[in-house]
């Protein structure tokens, strides 16, 4: 009987070596998995930041492009108003000038026929 014990003491034994073997290889081997797929995820981590990045890189080269494309034309757009303000500016003077011209003309004219019939009146007078 006591051999007997001893017997199935060393086979329980050897079963719980046995499943303490198979435990310590699967959890190795889990460990590696685990540690496999928190590289890979760091890669993909990576990755994504890395296109995120360029793709925010050229985004804002676009805008950037886009911006300054805006703003040119928003200067010429400026650049001709002025012309044009200019040339109206211009164009008033002139006319201003041209009616300072005329209205002188006039005057004078007018101061000459009134003086002409002055002097008619003063010669029939006579």
């Amino acid at each position: 009987l006591g051999e007997s014990q001893a017997l199935m003491s060393g086979a329980l034994l050897e079963v719980l070596q046995n499943v303490l073997t198979e435990y310590e290889v699967r959890n190795s081997k889990w460990d590696q998995e685990l540690k496999t797929m928190i590289e890979k995820s760091k890669v993909n981590i990576s990755d994504f930041h890395a296109g995120l990045s360029n793709k925010m890189e050229s985004f804002t080269a676009l805008l950037t492009q886009q911006c300054e494309s805006r703003r040119d034309v928003v200067k010429t757009n400026i650049s001709k108003w002025d012309d044009f303000v200019k040339e109206e500016q211009d164009r008033a003077s002139k006319s201003l000038e041209d009616m300072k011209k005329s209205m002188s003309e006039m005057l004078s004219n007018f101061a000459a026929l009134k003086q002409s019939e002055i002097e008619k009146a003063v010669h029939r007078s006579k």
